[in-house]
């Protein structure tokens, strides 16, 4: 683990410490929710959370989420869909959300994966729908978003994937 790293996750830990108290009764999706509203609260700093996806009633690849780690391309080809939650700052502008599907050229070309993006949290009095551009040709296996710099574009948003079905998918 880089300094970096151990500094964000001492951070990201004592930021929401004072709230463990009274938060141990949630279940663990509530949980992660107020991680990342902990991290959307946190100048600069992009808090990203894969969350755990089923296909078929089935764990895909065994891939059980609630961390900033991809699924390996092996756990992701299990699922058409996967999604996470994004917390940013005002001030963030770039952000990347890795797939690993391995998408062809030609899917590429056709702008997939589909690319469904709602707001969680921060959406107060004040807020301002931040503007997303997404590029999904620049690689295969990761979707990079840009987002406006403008006062009141932090919250939290769920960010959902999809690539195409094939008929023996």
């Amino acid at each position: 683990m880089t300094k970096k790293w151990k500094i964000a996750a001492v951070i990201v830990a004592l930021s929401i410490m004072p709230a463990a108290v009274f938060v141990l009764h949630l279940p663990v999706s509530a949980l992660l929710t107020l991680s990342m509203l902990a991290g959307a609260g946190m100048a600069g700093t992009v808090t990203f959370t894969y969350e755990s996806f089923q296909y078929q009633g089935k764990f895909g690849g065994g891939f059980t989420g609630g961390s900033a780690t991809a699924p390996t391309a092996a756990q992701a080809q299990q699922t058409q869909a996967m999604s996470a939650l994004v917390g940013f700052t005002d001030t963030d502008t770039t952000f990347v959300f890795t797939h690993n599907w391995g998408l062809s050229a030609a899917e590429a070309a056709a702008l997939l994966p589909q690319i469904i993006v709602n707001p969680v949290s921060g959406a107060g009095a004040s807020a301002v729908y931040p503007i997303l551009q997404a590029n999904v040709t620049s690689n295969t296996n990761l979707v990079t978003f840009t987002k406006v710099n403008a006062t009141g574009s932090g919250m939290t948003v769920s960010i959902w994937l999809r690539r195409a079905a094939s008929i023996s998918s």
